[in-house]
């Protein structure tokens, strides 16, 4: 009895302790583990834990599951996940990054970046961030959005919001470019205009052509 409590006891730490698990990989992509100088390789089936930072390398693609949260990222992306015990946050160093929060309950993870912060509604949204600044756009739901330690505002499906590396703010609404996966030819104008949109034809695609992202 005295042996199987002592075994309980160990073990419950590691039972306890908040994980991501790498579900999906296509090329490759590295973790760099909290208090570690340097990055080593991930494979599928290995989990993220606490203040963990991954990176994909270019033409490559990850897929996180962290509770009921879906977190991809697309090539040359850079995230770390912290407080994970208390709903989890990501902060977005670079790169394009898709989120889709399944829980119907309320959520306390957020996601940041250098120039921005997101409070999830529970919701489908992508982050995108870079040295232009962020890039906010919401596929469904709703997110709480606005620049770093400045205002925020609701931001719902169909819209996007633009943070520049001075805390400029710009809104734009997107929706009628999008009906369900499909986004109008139109659209590249958009992307024209600002290159970061690009990451939305990750998952949407124009008619006659497939999304670079199967779901």
């Amino acid at each position: 009895m005295r042996i199987l409590l002592i075994f309980c006891l160990a073990l419950t730490p590691i039972l306890s302790q908040e994980r991501a698990l790498v579900v999906e990989l296509t090329g490759k992509a590295q973790v760099k583990r909290s208090g570690q100088k340097d990055f080593v390789a991930l494979k599928v089936k290995d989990f993220i834990t606490d203040q963990d930072t991954v990176r994909t390398g270019a033409g490559s693609s990850l897929k996180l599951i962290f509770r009921a949260i879906e977190i991809r990222l697309q090539a040359d992306a850079e995230i770390t996940l912290s407080q994970l015990a208390s709903g989890g946050k990501a902060h977005v160093a670079k790169g394009f990054s898709w989120y889709d929060i399944k829980s119907k309950q309320p959520s306390a993870f957020s996601v940041t970046t250098p120039t921005s912060v997101a409070s999830v509604r529970g919701t489908k949204f992508a982050i995108v961030s870079g040295k232009d600044g962020s890039l906010s756009c919401v596929c469904h739901g709703e997110i709480e959005a606005g620049g770093t330690g400045g205002k925020t505002g609701v931001l719902k499906k169909g819209g996007s919001q633009a943070v520049g590396p001075d805390g400029k703010v710009v809104d734009k609404d997107i929706a009628r470019f999008f009906k369900g996966m499909l986004v109008q030819r139109a659209f590249s104008r958009v992307i024209k205009e600002d290159s970061r949109y690009s990451g939305c034809l990750s998952c949407h695609h124009y008619p006659g052509k497939k999304s670079g992202y199967r779901r």
